[in-house]
């Protein structure tokens, strides 16, 4: 019950399922932690991302799909993940990234 509860208040994560119930042990301040958001699997062994996903949906058709990416994320793996929610007809989701530190004016 403690880790449901936990899980239904995080807003974000990005880890296996292997890791998630360590993740839900944590304080949410230690969650945010850049070391502690290892990533979503969605290699082609191991592709977590799609069964995440398809079960999320069935959860809650509503549900919102956010990919969080950066200038450092290759773009292979962004490639990736658009290719893994193309095959599951996702094709509404909002990309999140950063700005830069010190933009040119």
């Amino acid at each position: 019950d403690q880790e449901y509860k936990a899980f239904s208040v995080v807003g974000s994560f990005g880890v296996p399922m292997a890791l998630m119930k360590t993740y839900l042990s944590m304080k949410p301040e230690e969650r945010d932690k850049a070391e502690n958001i290892v990533g979503i699997p969605s290699d082609s062994t191991d592709n977590q991302l799609r069964y995440w996903v398809g079960y999320s949906r069935q959860v809650n058709p509503k549900l919102v799909i956010a990919i969080k990416a950066d200038q450092t994320t290759p773009y292979p793996v962004v490639k990736k993940v658009f290719g893994t929610l193309q095959e599951l007809k996702e094709n509404r989701f909002n990309l999140i990234t950063a700005l830069e530190e010190n933009p040119i004016k």
